[in-house]
């Protein structure tokens, strides 16, 4: 099978706006637009508002769980290169959406200090606090 070009997406997309009928049609035109221009990323968020979704980005579809599976993978350099400031990251979103054992890891972050957080003895008791009333 070939790959679709922008000259068959843009008639496949015409096609589809006027069979499709009125309503389906105006859904489509900024599809049909974006297909015109050739940007595959642009149809792809085009269709996106269009369905009545607003595009998110990656962090924010990901649950707390998966969220702090991915900050141990960066801290402990499994499967990836070891980066503390990204799991730093990882770590406080999920710790941000109540994830117990992620409030714990951040909280030892933030005690030894230099793990992509600075020291802060404060901050590391509040997330102490926060893990150990779940």
């Amino acid at each position: 099978m070939r790959p679709v070009g922008g000259r068959q997406r843009r008639q496949s997309a015409e096609a589809a706006m006027r069979g499709g009928g009125r309503a389906q049609g105006a859904e489509l035109r900024p599809v049909a637009e974006a297909a015109e221009r050739g940007g595959g990323r642009t149809q792809r968020r085009q269709g996106a508002e269009v369905a009545g979704r607003v595009p998110v980005p990656g962090s924010a579809m990901r649950s707390a769980e998966g969220e702090y599976h991915r900050g141990m993978r960066l801290f402990t350099g499994d499967r990836c290169g070891r980066d503390y400031d990204a799991a730093a990251r990882s770590f406080r979103l999920a710790a941000g959406r109540g994830h117990a054992q992620a409030q714990f890891t951040l909280a030892q972050c933030y005690m030894k200090g230099g793990m992509g957080v600075p020291q802060n003895h404060i901050e590391a008791a509040h997330l102490l606090r926060l893990a150990a009333d779940q």
